[in-house]
């Protein structure tokens, strides 16, 4: 029985070059078109999605910020720092009405 020796890169390089060639060969030009197409207009559809998807995080930043505001100023605000003031750090405190001497006022109703 005779055994058989590795491979060296170069020679799966080879093969491999050898299989994409017979490969290119094996589909009709016209389907490579197709192809080429199909993925390129994906790959446009992933990019106009992804600028999508920044776009909606924006609008929905600001809609969560607005509601925020609205809550801090309604019945409940002083609850809702006192949650805030143990999760917020000093940097962003103020946006909240946790900075001292920046009260944010709340209805007590």
């Amino acid at each position: 029985m005779e055994a058989t020796r590795p491979l060296t890169s170069a020679e799966i390089d080879a093969e491999i070059r050898r299989l994409e060639e017979q490969r290119a060969r094996a589909v009709p030009p016209d389907e490579q078109r197709y192809r080429a197409l199909v993925q390129e207009s994906l790959t446009l559809e992933i990019a106009r999605l992804e600028r999508q998807k920044v776009h909606s995080e924006v609008l929905e930043d600001q809609r969560r910020g607005a509601l925020m505001r609205k809550y801090l100023l309604g019945r409940s605000g002083k609850a809702i720092r006192a949650v805030l003031q143990r999760v917020v750090g000093v940097r962003d405190a103020h946006l909240f009405g946790l900075a001292k001497g920046v009260p944010l006022e709340s209805r007590d109703d």
